[in-house]
């Protein structure tokens, strides 16, 4: 079924919000919230508008503040967070910086929740020109096009979403439970791997890899249709896993052309050495994977170390605080590649780390 679609501004009011007041304006006893961009993220996780500040209405009326009414939707207009694509459903009335747009929906019309998936799912960021002056014109907001079924339609997609929204959450919830557990696990068979009270024989990384390969020092062109050739980045590695809503992908020749150094495998670990470095992800089967940016390869040696053991430990806190000592001192978060050969590594009996590795 086709629907037909309409630019957002014929359906929604789009504006921004004003410059914030005064610290001495704000009173965290009474009042309606005052959202900055800062409090996007916060809010998408927790939802929780009453922690922030609030201002009073005679304090509104003297810095000319509007109401940012409930059912609008925020989202970053300028500065860094606009690349984020962190859009927020406000749940009550409350003013915001001039730093965020709200789109409004009329309600005849539009429904919010319907509008609010439509943006999360559109990524606001499209909207940036410049990346290096990153910021979101009123008018692009207001010429995007949305489709518009009915508006019963609307109301039942929405359901359906929230749904799905409230079985991802649980899930994100169950994933940080199992983390929980294998670390639990893993102190109870190995101990806390600074302290080695168990006395298990500890070898730097480079000796338990057979391969241990940076990444080619070029940008990629990125194919525009998804191909069988994932090209991972650091973007891709979120708590060990791999993060598949941002993967980028390549053309074959492309592919060809970045693994001519080395073609990543199943059960490879690539990890992140610069911006969010520390993250290590398991390469799992189905897929010719390339190396995109600040990433670097590492084959463990099967016969010394099982590559989940190896995976779960590169993740852990104490090789974070490894790669952390050497990172002192410099602006960009990275990790040189002779440093992450020197890591310290636990290596209990092969038998004992298969049996993690199931267990897990």
């Amino acid at each position: 079924m086709s629907w037909k679609t309409v630019k957002l501004k014929t359906v929604a009011k789009i504006s921004a919000g004003q410059s914030a007041p005064k610290d001495n304006d704000f009173n965290i006893q009474t009042g309606l919230p005052f959202i900055r961009a800062g409090h996007i993220e916060k809010l998408i996780a927790n939802s929780n508008i009453i922690e922030l500040p609030k201002i009073s209405k005679e304090n509104a009326l003297k810095n000319r503040l509007k109401v940012l009414n409930k059912g609008s939707i925020l989202f970053a207009k300028s500065g860094m967070s606009a690349m984020m694509n962190r859009v927020y459903l406000v749940d009550q009335d409350a003013y915001y910086v001039s730093h965020l747009a709200s789109v409004t929906p009329n309600n005849e019309v539009l429904d919010s929740r319907f509008c609010y998936y439509f943006l999360m799912h559109f990524k606001t960021s499209k909207l940036i020109k410049d990346s290096a002056y990153p910021s979101i014109g009123l008018p692009d907001i207001e010429n995007l096009e949305i489709p518009l079924p009915p508006l019963a339609t609307q109301k039942r997609i929405a359901e359906i979403l929230d749904a799905a929204d409230a079985l991802r959450r649980k899930d994100q919830e169950l994933l940080k439970k199992y983390d929980e557990l294998a670390q639990a696990i893993f102190i109870d068979m190995f101990g806390d791997p600074v302290k080695n009270e168990k006395g298990w024989e500890v070898l730097e990384l480079e000796n338990l890899c057979t391969d241990i390969a940076d990444c080619p020092h070029t940008t990629p062109i990125h194919s525009s249709i998804i191909t069988e050739f994932p090209c991972i980045r650091t973007s891709e590695m979120k708590n060990g896993k791999i993060f598949w809503g941002s993967m980028k992908y390549l053309d074959e020749e492309a592919y060809l052309n970045r693994v001519k150094r080395i073609e990543p495998n199943v059960g490879d670990i690539i990890y992140a050495r610069e911006g969010t470095y520390g993250q290590a992800v398991l390469l799992p089967k189905g897929f010719n994977f390339a190396l995109g940016q600040r990433t670097m390869l590492l084959r463990p040696d099967t016969n010394k170390i099982s590559n989940e053991f190896l995976w779960y430990q590169i993740n852990s806190d104490f090789v974070y605080r490894q790669a952390k000592k050497k990172n002192m001192g410099s602006t960009v978060g990275h990790v040189n590649v002779a440093d992450v050969k020197k890591f310290n590594i636990i290596r209990p009996p092969l038998n004992l780390q298969m049996k993690f590795a199931e267990t897990i």
